[in-house]
């Protein structure tokens, strides 16, 4: 009898039987499990993350008031900067192109007491002076070349150094912007964060999302001060070759100017000495 219930215990269908309770008794346990977990993580969750955008115009809009300002000054630094240079090369192209016309007349004319019409001002003012200096001395029956050519020298060094300096007016607005928009830029940097941090100590969350937008922002005035800086310093240095290179042309054209007083000088004092030696000649046969 025993053994008939044990043979009916170890049936394969028995078996099974007891194996498939086991498995969903454990089955549902682990559901159980499984919906505890998930009310847990949902009750645990962290709040939706805010999305920041790094555009230009949602940084500005989301930034301070402080920041805001330097943003709209260094961006009219950086306007102006570049009108100043468009305005500065178009002038410096036209009087380079009046002054070599200038340099051709006065070369293509023998001497300096001939009239000839020039187009850039520097460079009639240069001839004027040589002129002058000439016509003064024209009728002396004794003539220092040296002190004629120095006279002449001072004067047009005098012509030539204004010259520079009114082409150099207002190139130096580069040189101011490409100095201070960094530090002005900087400025709205510290500001930006400093302005973070009373946000955190303000809302008593120490949470990067509370601190980076206002980070973001005040980066973004630091490299807008690079951007109006850098292609100032480069504009800069672009104008001042080429008001150095106006400078050498204008030397060009004072030499020729020197060079023609220096040849009726010479002529001159040939004459002159003509005169005196026929003079000398007359008084002895008589």
């Amino acid at each position: 009898m025993e053994l008939l219930k044990l043979n009916r215990l170890m049936s394969i269908p028995f078996i099974f039987n007891c194996f498939g309770k086991l498995f969903m008794q454990n089955l549902r346990q682990l559901f159980l499990f499984g919906s505890l977990l998930s009310c847990a993580s949902l009750s645990y969750a962290s709040p939706p993350q805010t999305v920041i955008s790094l555009s230009p115009l949602a940084l500005f809009q989301h930034a301070d008031v402080i920041v805001k300002t330097i943003i709209i000054l260094l961006v009219l630094a950086s306007i102006l900067s570049w009108i100043v240079w468009l305005g500065k090369n178009l002038e410096l192209r036209k009087q380079r192109r009046l002054l070599l016309e200038s340099t051709q007349n006065i070369i293509s004319i023998p001497h300096i007491t001939q009239t000839v019409q020039l187009s850039d001002f520097a460079a009639s003012q240069i001839f004027k002076v040589a002129q002058d200096e000439f016509k003064n001395i024209e009728h002396y029956s004794i003539v220092i070349d040296s002190a004629v050519k120095e006279r002449a020298v001072a004067r047009i060094e005098r012509i030539t150094e204004t010259e520079k300096h009114r082409l150099s007016m207002g190139v130096s607005i580069l040189a101011t912007i490409g100095a201070i928009a960094p530090f002005v830029g900087l400025f709205g940097t510290v500001w930006g964060i400093m302005h973070s941090f009373v946000s955190i100590a303000q809302s008593n969350v120490t949470n990067l999302s509370i601190v980076a937008p206002g980070i973001a922002e005040a980066l973004f005035a630091t490299a807008l001060g690079l951007f109006a800086a850098i292609p100032s310093v480069i504009l800069y240095n672009h104008i001042v070759r080429l008001i150095n290179h106006h400078a050498l042309l204008l030397a060009n054209s004072s030499t020729a100017v020197l060079c023609l007083l220096s040849s009726d000088l010479e002529q001159l004092h040939r004459n002159q000495t003509l005169k005196s030696t026929s003079t000398i000649n007359k008084v002895h046969v008589g």
